[in-house]
């Protein structure tokens, strides 16, 4: 089924083959959406690989045919885990956004569904005292907005983030580029602990992984996926952080900046035009709190009342087919029966 129709429902052999696709890195997850499409069922998918057809690699197709799905779940069970795949009730829709979402998540914490309104904080990790400050004063005030603060747990800007949406009693999400049964860096297994307490760490990474630098970039599709808007503290040229605007840039998200001198006037002063001016530019990208922003806002974070205006209606798919299973949206990469 689609996900405007209801959760997708795997059977038992799918979801395990779900956690074999889970670990093949040499296969796009978009070329691993494409080969579930065209084989009919996760399961056939894993078939084909291990068989030799497709796009996959021989290390993949060594990887398909090693992988014991069993010790996977036991270790997702031991993390607190448990897995979301697209179309299904936890997997945010935001991440339909992207050219090639992740065939699966790895979650643990608390379920958000729907997925909350939220913006992205990203910046530096060798940061100054400064943009410390910055981050964590805007991410707490943002949070008591009602917004969900996402960033990926990294040292610096993104630890501030998380740690400012905590102090607020709001709500954070960690993005990690390991498995979620391995905190990165281990330096912050104390502050991922607190984020999955309250909020949510999620990984497309099956347990056990261990972070490598060439995991981030793909980490950094998801932190821009996941929010409406991104907003960059104290980013280095050719930095993570740049990247993740990139994405956010191809995705049509807003991209704001931190440690100008409007924010530190109004980190000095507690002005709230500045957090008026990010919460319209979240709104104007398609949040829409309307009506039922009094209740988003008890479900995901304290807040004072704002005004939000609507946006307009998105934009209606430009093209539908049915496979096994149900109907899919072509347009949007997850249109398979992953």
């Amino acid at each position: 089924m689609s996900p405007e129709r209801g959760p997708v429902r795997l059977t038992e052999a799918d979801r395990d083959a779900v956690l074999v696709l889970a670990h093949l890195e040499g296969m796009s997850p978009a070329a691993r959406h494409d080969l579930a499409w065209r084989e009919g069922s996760a399961s056939a998918c894993v078939r084909a690989i291990v068989g030799g057809r497709g796009r996959a690699s021989a290390r993949d197709r060594a990887v398909a045919s090693a992988i014991d799905p069993g010790p996977v779940r036991s270790a997702l069970r031991r993390a607190g885990g448990r897995m979301a795949v697209p179309g299904g009730e936890e997997y945010p829709s935001p991440l339909l956004d992207l050219t090639d979402p992740p065939v699966c998540l790895f979650l643990r914490g608390r379920r958000l569904t729907p997925w909350p309104a939220a913006v992205a904080m990203v910046g530096a990790r060798s940061c100054t005292p400064y943009g410390r400050e910055v981050a964590e004063w805007l991410a707490r005030e943002l949070a008591e907005l009602g917004l969900a603060i996402v960033s990926g747990a990294a040292l610096g800007i993104d630890a501030a983030a998380h740690r400012g949406a905590l102090a607020a009693g709001g709500l954070t999400v960690a993005v990690l580029g390991s498995g979620i049964d391995v905190p990165h860096p281990r330096t912050n297994r104390g502050l991922i602990d607190r984020v999955a307490g309250t909020g949510l760490v999620l990984s497309e990474y099956p347990p056990g992984v261990e972070a490598r630098p060439h995991r981030f970039p793909a980490r950094n599709r998801l932190v821009a996926g996941l929010a409406r808007g991104v907003i960059v503290v104290e980013g280095a040229p050719g930095s993570g952080s740049l990247i993740t605007v990139e994405f956010a840039g191809d995705l049509g998200r807003e991209v704001m900046a931190g440690g100008s001198p409007a924010i530190h006037f109004a980190l000095v002063n507690g002005s709230p035009a500045v957090l008026a001016v990010i919460e319209d530019r979240v709104v104007g990208a398609g949040v829409v709190l309307g009506d039922d922003g009094d209740a988003h806002r008890e479900q995901y974070g304290r807040s004072r009342a704002i005004a939000c205006r609507p946006c307009r209606p998105p934009s209606p798919c430009r093209s539908s087919t049915t496979a096994p299973g149900g109907t899919w949206r072509r347009r949007c990469r997850p249109c398979s029966p992953i």
